[in-house]
């Protein structure tokens, strides 16, 4: 015999338990949404279960028509509230019994109070009940009855397994395993103590985090500190003045001679009493072309030619020191600049006449190695100038008077350097000794004689002899100061002064001087 149906089964079915909604949804979108899935569930299910797919199609329908429709969920909403409303869910409410023994879980006081989760697990882990059986059996009939009562077989569908209660032997794993493990597993697990410890280590790391990110951020900012100092460091220093750059101008004056070892070498000649025998050799250069005896002095010996014509070069242990740009710009300095500034007038023959005179009267006192005092008259000669070819001449006069102090000063270093005895080679084979010498005449002993020459007086040979001593070899800068200190020797004839010139052309190819400077050698001052 077939059961009766149940009352729900044959009256209005619950959509919104059906669907997955909230009773009374009014939510279109969501109930829309509830459809779909529905429908979605018909569609996968077709192959594997027609059934289920059909009840589902069936129930999207149903769906469709009465909860998407503002007037048809009017009126369904009034026949669910008589049937599933608060007065219909009395009579699905489990015996008294069942009641009764479930009371103690429910929580006390008022329902709409927060539940007290911990409170809860607390007293239920403290006193657990003793009889098991009795308990699982009582809460198998409640799932059971809940099944049938809202018209699905929940207890097929319920995880807890169906144990026959009836029978005397249950196994005490099962009952261990579904009643007192988990209530108590579940108190222990969500005590007040666990869930504050959880906290307490959240807050804790929180806390450590938070110092790593500060420590790092203060890392990276002291870094970039640090890099915007270093380039404040790197910075270019600001354009020197007008005044700086004149102030590191190298001094027009006599530069102060490096002192530096001699090379020393036996002369191989006679030993002269009374004089120690050391010597400085000197290795030929650019030959110069003989001169004649009388160009060496009234000192002189016309049986020693080679003294006056040949062109003296001397070793050197000294690094080359002189910078050829640095001089070239010291020249251009000592000239005054550019020569551009005033116009090519004619003078007249007076003013012509003094000038000519001022610039004799200068190149008197070079000769005599006056150099402070020409200076004085160079700046006073340039308040003078009235025209290019004076400054011009100026110019080069500046120039020549810088060369000629320079090597007026290595002159009197490589003579001063030498004692009694040291010798240095004049042209191929000439050796000469130093008997005494000083900042004003020299004593030497040549061939066997002994000659004594004032600065003015020294032959020209002599003079590039000495002056490799101190003076880099084979250099522009060596080349201008012997062709300019060869230019302002009193009494020097034009050989020389062709030989002189060949020196300056070699200091012009380097750029030490301008070209303009060769117009001294041919200048003639009446």
């Amino acid at each position: 015999m077939s059961q009766p149906e149940s009352p729900q089964r044959s009256q209005l079915p619950d959509l919104y338990r059906l669907l997955g909604l909230q009773p009374l949804e009014s939510d279109l979108t969501r109930i829309q949404a509830s459809v779909d899935g529905a429908v979605a569930r018909a569609k996968r299910s077709r192959a594997r279960d027609p059934e289920l797919s059909k009840r589902a199609l069936k129930l999207a329908a149903l769906g469709q028509k009465h909860l998407l429709s503002a007037n048809a969920k009017q009126q369904y909403d009034a026949l669910w509230r008589t049937q599933f409303g608060p007065a219909q869910y009395k009579t699905l409410i489990p015996s008294s019994r069942v009641s009764a023994i479930l009371a103690p879980l429910l929580p006390q006081g008022d329902p709409s109070l927060p539940f007290d989760l911990a409170r809860f697990l607390k007293g239920t882990a403290a006193s657990p009940t003793q009889d098991l059986a009795t308990e699982f059996q009582l809460l198998q009939d409640y799932i059971a009855s809940a099944g049938s009562s809202f018209g699905e077989p929940r207890a097929a569908e319920s995880r807890v397994p169906v144990i026959d209660v009836q029978s005397s032997s249950i196994p005490n794993q099962v009952l261990n395993s579904t009643t007192a493990s988990s209530f108590a597993g579940s108190a222990t697990s969500d005590s007040t103590s666990s869930i504050s410890s959880r906290i307490r280590n959240k807050r804790e790391h929180s806390i450590i985090w938070s110092t790593v990110g500060v420590i790092v951020s203060l890392a990276v900012l002291f870094v970039v500190l640090q890099y915007v100092l270093t380039l404040g460091d790197k910075a270019p220093p600001p354009p020197a003045s007008q005044s700086d750059l004149l102030a590191q101008t190298p001094s027009k004056g006599v530069e102060k001679a490096s002192e530096s070892p001699d090379r020393s070498m036996n002369s191989g000649l006679p030993r002269v009493p009374g004089v120690e025998s050391q010597s400085h050799e000197v290795q030929p250069d650019t030959p110069v072309p003989p001169s004649t005896s009388d160009e060496s002095g009234p000192a002189s010996s016309s049986s020693n030619p080679n003294v006056g014509d040949a062109k003296g070069v001397a070793n050197s242990r000294t690094d080359p020191a002189a910078n050829d740009s640095a001089a070239a710009n010291e020249m251009e300095d000592a000239s005054g600049g550019d020569v551009g500034g005033l116009a090519d007038v004619a003078l007249s023959p007076e003013d012509l006449q003094a000038w000519q005179a001022e610039l004799r009267e200068i190149r008197s006192l070079l000769s005599n190695y006056n150099y402070a005092t020409a200076q004085e008259r160079l700046l006073i000669a340039k308040m003078h100038v009235q025209n290019k070819s004076q400054q011009q001449q100026l110019a080069n006069l500046s120039v020549a008077a810088e060369l000629a102090s320079e090597a007026h000063a290595k002159l009197v270093e490589a003579v001063t350097a030498l004692g009694p005895g040291e010798s240095f080679q004049v042209g191929s084979s000439t050796i000469v000794v130093i008997v005494e010498a000083d900042d004003k005449h020299i004593v030497v002993r040549l061939r066997g004689e002994r000659k004594e020459y004032q600065f003015s007086q020294i032959p020209v040979g002599m003079v590039y002899a000495l002056l490799d001593l101190k003076l880099p070899l084979q250099t522009p800068r060596s080349a201008a100061l012997k062709a300019t200190f060869a230019l302002f020797q009193p009494n020097v004839r034009q050989r020389t002064l062709e030989s002189a010139k060949e020196l300056m052309a070699t200091a012009i190819d380097g750029g030490v001087v301008e070209e303009s400077i060769m117009a001294m050698f041919d200048e003639e001052l009446p």
